[in-house]
């Protein structure tokens, strides 16, 4: 038998620059979709840079081998299901997309 495809779209307000703030709320949010047996979980676009422009928020355009994916990894997996996140990332040429 099939069980329905339960999908969560997270509501936040994501701070500029603020990671280790906007990660706390997302990891709130993941605790209570557990606890809601959700399958997907959807944070907003840049949820965890916040829009923060990259040449006034230099801290907030991370890489993806860097100590707030790690953070962010780290947080997901309290959560069994997956978890859709934006940020601003440096790609290897450092140019911020």
């Amino acid at each position: 038998m099939n069980s329905p495809l339960r999908i969560a779209l997270a509501q936040m307000r994501c701070e500029k620059a603020a990671i280790n703030e906007n990660l706390a709320v997302m990891a709130d949010i993941l605790t209570e979709a557990e606890k809601r047996r959700v399958d997907i979980v959807g944070f907003p676009e840049m949820s965890l840079t916040g829009y923060a422009d990259p040449t006034r928020y230099p801290d907030a355009v991370i890489t993806l081998d860097g100590p707030e994916v790690a953070a962010l990894l780290e947080v997901s997996r309290t959560f069994s299901g997956t978890v859709l996140v934006g940020l601003i990332e440096r790609n290897p040429a450092g140019k911020s997309f």
